[in-house]
């Protein structure tokens, strides 16, 4: 389950980072380096992330912190598409910061949830598979977020505006991410408290 929720998660969050720098190049008619700067907020962020998942984990548990952590990265994603074309860019600067925190949480979360049940001599081989799947949820995140792009820019719904069809995206995106949030139900309570105590 913990492999399912992995993937099925990281498919919306995978496609942000290149979503919002592209939408920013060509929307916004803005330079690759202005674009690279937007998205820069989102790793200065997850470092601290990584500093609090563990209180947080401790205090809360994986069942409550997974799904709880899912809804709020799809709603941030969904808050993307709130701008028009003549909103300024410094608009994304505070919502990519936020999601950066909250991205480092759910990743480190999933990654130690999936392997919580191995014992020592299965956690090689968990290992690599969760990294396997990490790698397929980048591709497949990517490629579905510019399948749903290219589907809203042959639609009557952007109005001939390019940059409707990326909002729309991002609310679809957002979407996605919100519902595999309730793949982390299956979960029990007590799940993942034998990571929570060799982590303290």
């Amino acid at each position: 389950m913990g492999i399912v929720g992995n993937l099925a998660t990281r498919l919306g969050i995978s496609s942000v980072p290149l979503l919002l720098p592209l939408m920013i190049q060509i929307a916004y008619k803005q330079s690759a380096v202005t674009s690279g700067w937007i998205i820069a907020p989102m790793a200065l962020t997850a470092i601290f992330g990584k500093s609090y998942v563990i209180k947080i984990l401790d205090k809360f548990g994986y069942r409550q912190t997974l799904m709880t952590n899912t809804f709020i990265i799809g709603t941030l994603i969904c808050l993307l598409a709130i701008p028009d074309i003549n909103t300024s860019l410094y608009w994304f600067i505070p919502i990519i910061a936020i999601l950066g925190f909250f991205n480092s949480i759910q990743f480190t979360s999933m990654n130690t949830i999936s392997i919580a049940d191995l014992r020592n001599f299965q956690t090689s081989s968990g290992n690599s598979l969760l990294s396997v799947n990490q790698q397929l949820a980048i591709g497949f995140g990517i490629a579905f977020g510019l399948i749903v792009l290219k589907i809203f820019e042959n639609t009557d719904l952007i109005h001939g505006e390019i940059h409707n069809a990326f909002r729309w995206t991002f609310l679809t995106v957002g979407i996605l991410t919100i519902i595999s949030g309730f793949i982390f139900r299956r979960l029990h309570i007590s799940d993942g408290k034998n990571m929570q105590s060799k982590e303290d």
